[in-house]
């Protein structure tokens, strides 16, 4: 691993430019309404260290590669980062998560009680928002991203599902834990095609957009995945324990009987000790776990990129096909 390359300095530009004034907004909305003290406090702190930029980000630039003007996404943006917010806060919840990039979760640090009462909190300003859409845009769009706002959540709602029924099984599935991932991905896509919908994208190019954004999910999840497999995230210990693995070990297992053995000897342990964290770490590449995630990576990379080739040429096309390339060269960097 290194410094930021040029590409990863301009992608990160790219979400402060089109996406922090969004976040920002979402922050301050949350803020205002919700005067409790004892809410506050946890409040604060969740969104103390949340960019929350990605979304609104690729919101504005579908909207826009399709002939839009990104002013009109305001609104549909502000939703869809705070859903982002409420979404990381129960992730951490449903895996039981007592660190998140060096620091403590929510869950950790307040309680479950607490989380679930801040996570509704957010959903529900989320939806809120979402309400008052119809006073800025035409019903069929409202309806069609109300439509997606509610397929989208289904599906995470699924994968956390599978993910349950996963826990409790000494085996699990390749496949199975492939598609938790895919799910896990939907949010993305919904952001490309939500932006599509509001530039008056046709029919085909909401398509091609929203099949863009499956494939950066995808690539975007398998980063976040790896971070937690190498323990950047300071999660693979109560990962571990509990027996939910990130689909990098889950891949390595199914690639050396040993590996496999050896994390199921782990489950369930009171104390994993740096020793244990790192042969975890070294068995996952002598398994080939970076060679299987360089090709998987510039394949998704190559069919996002496919994908939008068959939209008009533009400036801000050009600018979703460096966000891609970004982030597989962010995930090969990892490894």
């Amino acid at each position: 691993m290194h410094g930021q390359s040029d590409i990863e300095k301009r992608f990160f530009k790219i979400l402060e430019e089109r996406g922090s004034e969004i976040a920002k907004e979402a922050k301050k909305m949350l803020l205002e309404e919700v005067r409790s003290v004892d809410l506050r406090k946890p409040l604060k702190y969740a969104l103390k260290n949340w960019r929350g930029t990605y979304r609104p980000t690729l919101i504005s630039l579908s909207c826009e590669a399709v002939g839009g003007q990104p002013e009109v996404t305001v609104s549909t943006a502000k939703a869809m980062t705070l859903i982002g917010l409420s979404l990381n806060i129960y992730n951490n919840m449903m895996d039981n998560s007592r660190f998140q990039s060096f620091r403590a979760t929510l869950p950790e640090k307040f309680g479950e009680g607490m989380t679930l009462l801040i996570g509704g909190i957010v959903t529900a300003k989320a939806f809120s928002i979402l309400c008052t859409l119809g006073e800025e845009l035409q019903l069929k769009k409202c309806r069609a991203i109300n439509s997606i706002f509610q397929e989208f959540l289904l599906k995470m709602a699924e994968a956390e599902a599978i993910n349950l029924r996963l826990k409790m099984k000494n085996k699990i599935p390749i496949e199975n834990k492939f598609k938790v991932l895919q799910m896990q991905a939907a949010s993305i896509e919904a952001c490309t095609r939500i932006g599509a919908i509001l530039g008056s994208g046709t029919e085909s190019e909401i398509e091609h957009l929203g099949r863009y954004g499956q494939f950066l999910g995808i690539i975007s999840e398998l980063k976040e995945d790896l971070m937690k497999s190498l323990n950047l995230t300071l999660e693979l210990v109560d990962k571990i324990r509990l027996g939910r693995w990130p689909y990098a070990l889950v891949w390595a297992s199914r690639h050396s009987k040993e590996y496999q053995n050896f994390l199921h000897s782990l489950k369930g342990k009171e104390e994993i000790t740096p020793n244990n964290v790192k042969r975890v770490v070294e068995e996952l590449f002598k398994a080939g776990a970076s060679d299987y995630f360089k090709q998987l990576s510039t394949e998704l990379k190559e069919g996002a990129i496919n994908e939008l080739s068959k939209i008009r040429e533009s400036k801000a096309r050009n600018t979703l096909t460096l966000l891609i390339e970004a982030q597989q060269e962010m995930l090969i960097d990892l490894i």
